[in-house]
């Protein structure tokens, strides 16, 4: 969630319902599939998106810094705390890139030599020793590794990294296997799914969305033909789906979410992933403050909805959501007592909603208090 655009209380549900086809439609239109007779739901697993040692980004990144005087001994204590505070699950971005130069928040070098890969195991080896059950890793390719990477304003340049970024994903998937949690599982490209606002700065003929769909497509090959569908997904963006007017009116708009999903079946064929991961957010306009957590039930909704429409019944994991929330708390509460779909999984990110800063703004260890209310 580094170095990007952001998106979405108390909530209202009864202003909106979605149909078969994941479109919002009226209160008192058909009913949503699985939203009547929903069955009994589980607590979700609870988690933290756990990469720097400090909020501030600049030189605390956990593999960029390991191997540094104190990092790893605090690094174990913040672990055995969040731990102590609830959570299970934990994930990390891998952020790499061929050439890091001079930057120091957290990319590491694709070709992953020492320290970084000794610091890779031994990360490893604590949140194993911590007790954490599950560790999902979201390759973060960056610069020139990076296929959503925009080129400027014209999108000029041709995606050229693919064999790089594939060697690195396969060596990172051995060291995982060997020394991380009982349950490894990996999202193959941080919020990948190939949506429309990739094109946004893109002239005529040009598309960045075009290239991540190529990229997608054949990592994901790859990926099945070596290891099948059982620890592999692609995370989606669902936020942004909400806008507020200055007189406290709201818009709803889910067509981008639904075209994203689209696509996102599409790069998967016809093996799917064992579940859906989505970053749920809402828009930091103020002036939808009296509204915070109405977009991030809606962005549910949307892709509870769709996957129904296609027969689809995998869970959905919320890999990224605001920090500690109440808002957020109460839709995912709403979502359970209404779809029959399983939350497998919900990992908050250290970033507070309505928070001035662009990344993180939260020190760990991290509390997670108000998705401990959530049903058993």
């Amino acid at each position: 969630m580094i170095a990007r655009s952001w998106r979405v209380g108390f909530l209202f549900w009864g202003l909106f319902a979605c149909s078969d086809d994941g479109v919002v439609a009226p209160k008192d239109a058909a009913p949503e599939i699985g939203a009547q007779d929903a069955a009994p739901v589980l607590h979700p697993q609870l988690g933290v998106n756990y990469t720097h040692v400090h909020a501030a980004l600049s030189g605390n990144g956990l593999l960029f810094t390991y191997q540094n005087s104190g990092v790893r001994a605090l690094a174990q204590s913040q672990l055995a705390a969040m731990y102590a505070n609830g959570a299970r699950t934990t994930r990390l971005i891998v952020w790499h890139e061929d050439a890091i130069g001079t930057n120091d928040w957290g990319v590491i070098p694709t070709a992953l030599p020492e320290p970084y890969r000794t610091n890779f195991v031994n990360y490893l080896t604590d949140l194993t020793a911590a007790g954490f059950t599950r560790l999902t890793i979201a390759f973060g390719p960056a610069g020139a590794n990076d296929p959503k990477e925009n080129y400027g304003a014209t999108c000029d340049c041709t995606f050229s990294l693919l064999e790089q970024n594939w060697a690195f994903i396969q060596q990172i998937r051995t060291i995982a296997k060997q020394y991380g949690p009982p349950d490894v599982r990996f999202d193959l490209l941080n919020e990948g799914a190939p949506y429309d606002w990739l094109d946004g700065n893109c002239t005529s003929g040009k598309s960045v969305k075009a290239q991540v769909r190529a990229y997608d497509t054949q990592i994901i090959d790859r990926w099945m033909k070596a290891y099948g569908n059982s620890d592999v997904t692609l995370s989606v963006m669902a936020g942004a789906l909400l806008t507020c007017d200055v007189d406290g009116g709201t818009t709803f708009d889910n067509t981008v979410l639904v075209g994203e999903l689209g696509e996102l079946l599409g790069v998967f064929g016809q093996t799917l992933p064992g579940w859906f991961a989505v970053h749920a957010y809402y828009p930091g306009d103020p002036k939808c403050a009296p509204i915070l957590g109405q977009s991030v039930l809606a962005s549910l909704m949307t892709v509870d909805s769709f996957l129904a429409s296609k027969q689809i019944t995998q869970p959905i994991v919320i890999q990224e959501t605001y920090y500690n929330d109440v808002g957020v708390a109460s839709a995912v509460q709403k979502l359970m007592q209404t779809s029959p779909r399983p939350i497998d999984e919900l990992m908050e990110w250290p970033l507070t909603a309505g928070s001035t800063q662009a990344n993180i703004d939260v020190d760990p260890p991290y509390s997670l208090s108000n998705y401990l209310s959530l049903p058993k």
